[in-house]
């Protein structure tokens, strides 16, 4: 396993690209290395995996995504992420310990989206995680894991995910957080409610006049654009 993770990174590093480390510093810092491969590159890599992996054992996938996640590379880890979203059989296959074990080095916005939304949040939605286990997240010290919590309600109202809408248990999250003002933590509540709207904008509504007064400005001022609220 070990020698086609160095195959991997080696391809990753063929096209390693500057402009991509000054993007992805700004966007999304992390304490990852960074290779500096654009996106598009990465997805090119990432069907070739797809590929040769495809008649591999879901056991010997699984070894595979945590090799990736393992190596500290932050391009790995999302070549890890993206092989769950696009893997149902090897997701339903984790185990409570796998997705917490996936889901070391969280330390930046859109690896933690990434994996609430199509690992974490998929897997509550489809009751192999219980509410009790995100709120664990929420109640965290971490500031990527309570955002980690936020960002997996998106699964329960995205339609494109499956979701069919859940007011009670998005709303249940949100309300644990409407005074947690940090940037990471306004920004996952904006977006988590601004989906839910789209199922249920009633109770969205009704959430932001009940909290208004307790929402950050940010929060406050998104929505309200988003969803043209008063």
């Amino acid at each position: 396993m070990q020698e086609l993770i160095q195959d991997i990174k080696e391809s990753l590093e063929y096209f390693v690209d500057e402009a991509s480390l000054n993007y992805a510093i700004k966007r999304y810092p992390t304490k990852l290395e960074l290779l500096r491969v654009a996106t598009a590159n990465l997805k090119t890599v990432f069907r070739e995996i797809k590929v040769f992996t495809k008649n591999y054992h879901p056991s010997q996938k699984l070894e595979l995504v945590k090799a990736f996640v393992d190596e500290n590379v932050f391009e790995l880890q999302q070549l890890a992420f993206a092989y769950l979203a696009t893997d149902k059989r090897l997701r339903d296959s984790l185990t409570l310990e796998d997705i917490d074990e996936l889901s070391q080095n969280l330390d930046n916005w859109l690896a933690v989206d990434y994996y609430a939304i199509n690992v974490v949040g998929i897997a509550w939605r489809e009751q192999k995680l219980s509410t009790e286990k995100i709120k664990d997240y929420l109640n965290s010290g971490d500031v990527w894991l309570r955002r980690l919590a936020i960002s997996a309600t998106i699964a329960l109202n995205k339609k494109t995910k499956g979701g069919t809408g859940s007011a009670s248990r998005t709303l249940e999250i949100c309300s644990a957080v409407v005074e947690d003002h940090r940037e990471e933590i306004s920004k996952a509540l904006t977006n988590a409610l601004y989906e839910l709207a789209k199922a249920d904008k009633i109770a969205v509504v009704e959430f932001f006049e009940k909290n208004r007064g307790r929402l950050s400005h940010l929060t406050v001022k998104e929505l309200q654009k988003k969803l043209n609220l008063a």
